[in-house]
């Protein structure tokens, strides 16, 4: 099969995407990554230890959990 059939056929079919919890990501995060917003009722992070208070991130901390709340929102990986 060559590579045009291959991407007439549907591209996304060979693409890797996240498959877990949205909820619970969402949550982490503190965003709403589903547009319902109702996984925001709960402001804290999941887990047992989310209600807690939560350490402050240092400055790479910070731009890390930015990164990953873009890779999220859009569905990207660390390789695309």
């Amino acid at each position: 099969m060559n590579l045009t059939k291959l991407l007439i056929k549907g591209a996304s079919q060979l693409m890797a995407r996240y498959t877990g919890p949205k909820f619970k990501l969402s949550r982490r995060l503190g965003i709403s990554l589903s547009g319902t917003g109702k996984e925001l009722k709960r402001p804290f992070p999941p887990g047992q230890h989310g209600p807690g208070q939560r350490k402050k991130l240092s400055g790479y901390g910070v731009q890390l959990q930015e990164k990953q709340k873009l890779r999220h929102m859009y569905g990207l990986n660390e390789k695309q």
